[in-house]
């Protein structure tokens, strides 16, 4: 199934493009965010195909989460929205090799028509691929062994810089690869994973240590503790202070 990113740092218009798409084109599997940062993380750990982006927004701009989409997956496809109409967006995005540009208060039939023909570039790019696959990606023993490889080298790295590609180098397999591997075997993707490991190990550390939340965050490889206490939240329902008074002291998690 193809996978489409949509950032943008205004969360209502980035709601209505998620209805207006998953209405529209129900067929793809889409992931939201107003975060560029937590954007950037999932595209340095996923393999996206198509990357829908606001071009203007804090932190990192849609230039440069386009940039990181295509370390990962040099493949992956570009489309970018902007309120601006002025030359000089429209120059750069050329420039970053987008391969549509939208304005966001015209997204109707021009956006729809800028997926479909990304889509089916893709659809045949993966038919292509699938041709040279192996017959089964869980018939090799092989397989299972480079996936329990990955998830130690995460967990044993887990406050390092960890990225699709250096995971792919670290087993000799194509990013690509690996990240359809890492989901048929396990069941989630590696941006999942990774982040479950970090909850995890973060938790301990709350309840085993009185390391300051900074370093927690370090410790994990998150380097800003703003980010680090809003995933934390996300994923137990307390941040990382409510964790730690409620369960200091009572013994790590297995």
């Amino acid at each position: 199934m193809i996978k489409i990113m949509i950032v943008d740092d205004e969360e209502e218009i980035l709601n209505s493009i998620f209805r207006f798409l998953s209405e529209k084109l129900p067929q793809y599997e889409y992931i939201k965010t107003t975060s560029s940062r937590q954007a950037r993380e999932i595209l340095k750990t996923d393999m996206i195909d198509i990357l829908l982006t606001d071009i203007k927004m804090p932190h990192w701009d849609g230039f440069e989460l386009s940039s990181v989409a295509k370390e990962t997956n040099p493949d992956c496809h570009v489309i970018f929205l902007t309120g601006y109409s002025d030359f000089d967006f429209a120059y750069q995005a050329i420039k970053a090799k987008c391969d549509d540009f939208c304005l966001k208060n015209d997204l109707n039939e021009e956006v729809i028509h800028a997926i479909q023909k990304t889509a089916k570039i893709i659809e045949h790019h993966h038919a292509a691929e699938q041709l040279k696959a192996p017959d089964t990606l869980l018939s090799d023993l092989k397989n299972h062994h480079s996936i329990e490889f990955v998830q130690q080298y995460i967990r044993d790295h887990i406050d390092s810089d960890i990225s699709l590609n250096k995971l792919a180098q670290a087993v000799y397999l194509s990013p690509a690869y690996l990240s359809r591997l890492f989901k048929n075997v396990t069941g989630s993707n590696i941006t999942e994973y990774l982040l479950q490991v970090r909850i995890k190990t973060a938790k301990n550390l709350l309840i085993s240590s009185e390391k300051q939340i900074q370093d927690i965050a370090l410790a994990v490889g998150i380097d800003s503790p703003v980010y680090f206490t809003r995933i934390f939240k996300k994923a137990t329902g307390f941040t990382p202070v409510e964790y730690r008074s409620l369960f200091y002291g009572k013994g790590k998690l297995n």
